[in-house]
């Protein structure tokens, strides 16, 4: 059985357990950062932003928040892979939520991606 509770103390949040050791409470956080997924939900109601999803579960989605440009740079890549440079916000298990994008970067599409042979040749320096 664990026993464990949440202390301030002089305005910083510690983690109580157990073995009564204090360890520091870890809040939600920003960063400089990168996210990358499939993106979708294009939205300018309000704040101009779009929605990434994960690439490997699907489920998981960042907000994206970008300028008036950048909005017009993501309709151009709507449901295809981009990574969003900027700033992150993070939940406190370190999971991001959100980006304000200073930039957008588009994947490749999968036909412009050389195949193994292709790579082959380039890399024999044959053409």
């Amino acid at each position: 059985m664990t026993i464990s509770c949440a202390i301030e103390c002089d305005g910083a949040a510690w983690w109580w357990s157990a073995n009564m050791r204090l360890l520091p409470f870890v809040q939600a956080y920003e960063e400089q950062g990168a996210v990358d997924g499939i993106l979708e939900r294009v939205d300018a109601h309000g704040k101009m932003q779009f929605v990434i999803y994960d690439v490997i579960d699907n489920k998981r989605v960042v907000k994206c928040e970008v300028t008036e440009f950048q909005l017009q740079q993501a309709l151009g890549n709507f449901k295809k892979r981009v990574e969003v440079i900027g700033t992150v916000r993070f939940r406190k298990d370190g999971m991001p939520v959100s980006i304000k994008a200073s930039r957008i970067v588009n994947f490749p599409d999968k036909d412009e991606i050389p195949t193994l042979a292709q790579m082959r040749v380039l890399l024999a320096g044959k053409d």
